[in-house]
């Protein structure tokens, strides 16, 4: 994925957010991470004696850590975050995905904590394609949860869904639910909005997903809602020319290519599969996974925005 037409990103991100310390190209705007060096690094863990095995390679995932998010970030030192740059400083997709994710979610953030309030909602993110920028505002401290589902467009109706899912896919589901909180009676409690956001076409899966939810698994409150992605990004636009281009081809590009299913640990779920979602297997993060992650929280972290928020905690 490649992305030349953005000259320069200091008006693209919210005045609250701006850094004199950005840069003026796509390209540059990345962190700088070092070159490789001819001088081996000592690890402060001898578990990381080698740069692969900072993210494992042999089992693809990290060894040294439960789940990689801002707490794990915090917790590496100097010599471990030299290794993980060695280790992905030539990944062209992985920076490409950093990249357009973290110029949006910032103006995103903006957008929802004025209509919400900040700390008054919560993003929950359907399916795979807001993954990657869910993921973004949730390494800013935005309460995020996330819902794995796919394949809704091949059934007409919801009752259909929960057929196709069965007594024991509807039930692990609900189970899913309660353990992210995602009930009736917690959202009841809340004083947040509850945002259940997914990529739309027709609009169709979003539909049949809200039906779901309301009508298998009884949320009725009335401070959630339902909405589409491509419109809030597509309601960003101020005016700007370049930022507008960012805008369509982040729409028409890259949600529409799913761009996040590669590095984003949410898994695609059929209704089939609702049986399956508490097992340990949808926790696992792979390594490109990971590698996003750093990438992601160390933009954030040199532009002060990165946050942890306890609220996250059993977010996947």
């Amino acid at each position: 994925m490649k992305v030349n037409f953005l000259n320069n990103i200091n008006n693209y991100y919210p005045k609250s957010y701006a850094k004199a310390d950005f840069k003026v190209n796509f390209k540059s705007a990345r962190l700088p991470l070092p070159l490789k060096t001819t001088k081996p690094i000592k690890p402060a863990n001898p578990k990381l004696a080698a740069n692969k095995d900072v993210f494992n390679y042999s089992n693809k995932h990290f060894s040294h850590v439960k789940v990689f998010g801002v707490n794990d970030y915090l917790k590496l030192d100097k010599n471990q975050k030299a290794q993980i740059d060695d280790l992905v400083k030539d990944d062209e997709d992985i920076f490409d995905d950093c990249d357009i994710n973290t110029l949006i979610a910032p103006k995103l953030k903006d957008y929802l904590d004025k209509k919400y309030n900040e700390d008054g909602y919560v993003f929950i993110s359907i399916g795979t394609s807001p993954s990657s920028i869910a993921r973004v505002l949730e390494f800013m401290g935005v309460e995020v949860k996330y819902l794995p589902v796919s394949g809704l467009k091949n059934f007409d109706i919801y009752s259909d869904v929960e057929i196709e899912a069965g007594a024991k896919g509807t039930k692990e589901y609900k189970k899913f639910l309660d353990k992210q909180k995602i009930n009736d009676r917690h959202i009841k409690k809340s004083k947040k909005k509850y945002l259940f956001i997914d990529y739309t076409d027709s609009g169709k899966s979003l539909k049949i997903y809200q039906d779901l939810i309301r009508n298998v698994f009884k949320i009725n409150s009335d401070n959630v809602e339902f909405l589409s992605l491509n419109k809030i990004i597509g309601d960003l636009s101020d005016g700007s020319e370049d930022f507008d281009k960012l805008v369509r081809y982040y729409i028409y590009n890259y949600l529409v290519k799913n761009g996040s299913s590669h590095i984003c640990a949410i898994k695609h779920l059929t209704p089939k599969e609702f049986q399956y979602i508490n097992k340990q297997i949808l926790r696992k993060i792979s390594q490109q996974t990971q590698m996003y992650n750093y990438c992601v929280m160390k933009i954030l972290d040199k532009n002060n925005l990165l946050k942890y928020n306890p609220k996250n905690k059993n977010s996947l």
